[in-house]
């Protein structure tokens, strides 16, 4: 016999779910829960020219000296998403600005010519 699921339960095992996934960190990844400075540490043989991640804790901040916390992968795609979306506005504004300045000169162009 197959239990019915309600809307309660699919949102406890989303939120179980959405718990577990959060204790996923990306390795070699450390953020400052101050200031938000991130470092991602990697050792990097010359020699052999492989890299691998150091996923050890022990670093503090540059910046305000407060123990750095393991970023999981979660934090981080919710970092690059806004990254990226800061960036579009930055895109859009710029190539409005450009389209009006393009404008103007066409329409100084015109005026020169007559």
């Amino acid at each position: 016999m197959s239990k019915c699921v309600t809307v309660g339960d699919s949102i406890d095992m989303n939120l179980r779910q959405g718990a577990e996934h959060d204790q996923i960190f990306v390795p070699g990844c450390w953020r400052c829960p101050k200031c938000k400075f991130v470092l991602n540490q990697f050792t990097i043989s010359a020699s052999s020219g492989n890299v691998s991640v150091r996923d050890e804790p022990g670093e503090k901040c540059p910046n305000c000296d407060s123990p750095l916390w393991r970023v999981s992968w979660r934090e981080d795609a919710m970092e690059m998403a806004d990254r990226c979306e800061e960036q579009l506005a930055r895109a859009l504004k710029a190539e409005n600005e450009a389209t009006v300045l393009r404008a103007r000169v066409a329409e100084l162009e015109r005026g020169s010519h007559r």
